[in-house]
């Protein structure tokens, strides 16, 4: 190729693309994000992960954990402070966040422990609940999100969808492990081998 006489190379700095610089200018609200630690003792999921937690610091806010909230679920405090979270010992501190994060529903000493304008998301468990639980959430003026009753725009529950997908996978291995002769089953492989 040849312009204006000069002999030129797609290797010149004129003929390489450069990559576009985007606006990365963080736009919205730092929010406060507190994630508490599950009372029942059968609950052994968290609601959000350190990758999650990492995610969330990435974008300015600021993640509060109880302390050991991820214990059950295999996470440690370490895992979550590496994420970029503050290791919370208090519970009340916890309840200082803008949203709360929590699986099962919350006790009613947690409720009592809410503040107006706060956002709640957790597992409500409408059926099972009575009606007076409900006017205490409404009475503290919080905004309460059953993470179950989450609709996407196909009306379909993607959170439940997920925990079932979970739940079904789980089941056979479950099963697959008690059929074992190591937990006294019958020794029955899972696929009809003969």
């Amino acid at each position: 190729m040849q312009e204006s006489g000069k002999s030129m190379s797609y290797y010149q700095p004129e003929m390489i693309p450069r990559e576009e610089v985007l606006d990365l200018e963080k736009k919205g609200k730092q929010l406060k994000i507190g994630i508490l630690a599950e009372s029942d003792p059968y609950e052994t999921r968290i609601p959000i992960t350190p990758q999650g937690v990492e995610l969330l610091v990435e974008n300015s806010h600021e993640v509060l954990l109880e302390s050991n909230a991820g214990t059950n679920s295999r996470f440690t405090d370490n895992n979550y402070t590496e994420a970029g979270a503050r290791v919370i010992t208090e519970k009340n501190q916890v309840f200082e966040a803008d949203i709360l994060l929590k699986v099962s529903p919350l006790l009613p000493e947690e409720i009592e422990l809410l503040k107006p304008g706060q956002t709640i998301i957790t597992s409500l468990h409408l059926a099972t609940r009575k009606e007076s639980y409900f006017k205490r959430l409404m009475e503290k003026r919080v905004t309460a999100m059953a993470f179950e009753l989450l609709k996407d725009d196909y009306h379909e529950f993607p959170v439940l969808r997920s925990m079932c997908e979970i739940a079904g996978t789980v089941s056979v291995r479950i099963g697959a492990q008690y059929l074992s002769n190591i937990d006294n089953g019958k020794g029955i492989l899972l696929g009809g081998i003969t």
